[in-house]
C-alpha cells in the first residue's frame, strides 16, 4: 500500500467514525425564524447551555392587535435523520402553544409540535452539500452550533 492510499484510507476512517463537521451560525438561525412572518425584531444567542431568542410578534385578541415580546431557551434533546429536536426550557411571558406556533411552525425547516420544536438542517447549502448520512452528534459553542454528519 502506498503512502497516498495510507493517508486516503486514514481520511476516509476518521470521517467515517466522527462524520463531516458543519457550522450552524447564530445568523443561519436568525434568518430561518425571520422568514415567519409574523414574528419582528428578533435574535438569537447560541451559547453552551443552549439557544436563545428574543424577539416581537403580533398577537390579536378582541380585534386589537398588539406586539408582545418574548424570550424563549431552547435545549437540544435528540437528533433524528437530519433533524434537531429542541424542548422549550423557558419562554417568557408566557408558555402558549398558539404563540409557539406562530414563531416556530415554518415547514420544511422548522415545525413545532407540543412542546417540541423541529429544525430541518437540509434546509441551508451548507449541509445539501454532504448529500448522504445523518447527525451524528452536535456541539453548543459560543456563537454556533457544531454538527457532525456521517453514516
Amino acid at each position: 500500500m502506498s503512502f497516498l492510499e495510507k493517508v486516503k484510507n486514514g481520511v476516509n476512517k476518521i470521517r467515517d467514525e466522527k462524520g463531516v463537521p458543519i457550522s450552524i451560525s447564530q445568523q443561519m438561525i436568525h434568518e430561518l425564524i425571520k422568514k415567519t412572518d409574523k414574528v419582528k425584531e428578533t435574535s438569537v444567542v447560541i451559547a453552551e447551555d443552549g439557544i436563545t431568542i428574543t424577539g416581537k410578534t403580533e398577537v390579536e385578541k378582541l380585534m386589537i392587535k398588539k406586539d408582545i415580546s418574548f424570550l424563549i431557551k431552547l435545549l437540544p434533546v435528540k437528533m433524528e435523520n437530519r433533524e434537531i429536536h429542541f424542548k422549550i426550557e423557558k419562554f417568557k411571558p408566557l408558555n402558549l402553544n398558539f404563540l409557539n406556533k406562530k414563531i416556530f411552525h415554518n415547514p420544511p425547516f422548522l415545525s413545532y409540535d407540543g412542546n417540541l420544536i423541529k429544525m430541518d438542517v437540509n434546509g441551508w447549502e451548507k449541509v445539501k452539500k454532504v448529500p448522504f448520512g445523518n447527525i451524528k452528534n452536535y456541539e453548543l459553542t459560543d456563537g454556533k452550533i457544531t454538527l457532525s454528519i456521517g453514516i
